[in-house]
């Protein structure tokens, strides 16, 4: 159990992380739908119906590299606005992950710190325009998550 376990009830810190499983945070957290499976920083972008996310990378994959309007639905995190960041990432609005809830509130009750923080209102900005404006992401998943992310 995550250090702050060990001052609140089992219930209360489920409580807490839910609380703060909203639209715009940022997790790292254990992905098993990645190749290969890893942990990975990424950005809730709805909880409700459905627990989306979105991934941050590092580099823009080569493959996105080759088509501009990929590239254009990576939105650029500064390391400067983010602390937990080793350097310049990327939200990736390309490709948008369903993850079960239960699952990350399980991961963050082990480890409360990988709740890392929230989008700057300026980036969640810039990430539902690059949602919007992506060729890859459903119809479904857009409406959902301009619902969301505000």
């Amino acid at each position: 159990m995550s250090q702050l376990g060990n001052f609140v009830s089992e219930d209360d810190l489920e409580t807490l992380i839910r609380e703060r499983l909203i639209p715009g945070v940022i997790l790292h957290v254990w992905c098993d739908f990645t190749t290969p499976p890893k942990e990975k920083f990424l950005v809730v972008l709805s909880t409700e119906p459905e627990c989306l996310v979105c991934l941050i990378s590092s580099k823009i994959h080569p493959f996105n590299q080759k088509k501009e309007k990929l590239v254009a639905s990576h939105v650029e995190l500064h390391r400067a606005d983010y602390d937990f960041l080793d350097h310049n990432s990327y939200a990736n609005c390309n490709n948008v992950y369903m993850m079960e809830i239960g699952e990350i509130v399980d991961q963050c009750k082990k480890v409360f710190s990988r709740i890392k923080g929230n989008l700057t209102e300026p980036d969640s900005g810039h990430v539902l325009r690059a949602i919007q404006d992506s060729v890859l992401v459903s119809g479904k998943h857009k409406k959902v998550t301009s619902a969301s992310l505000k």
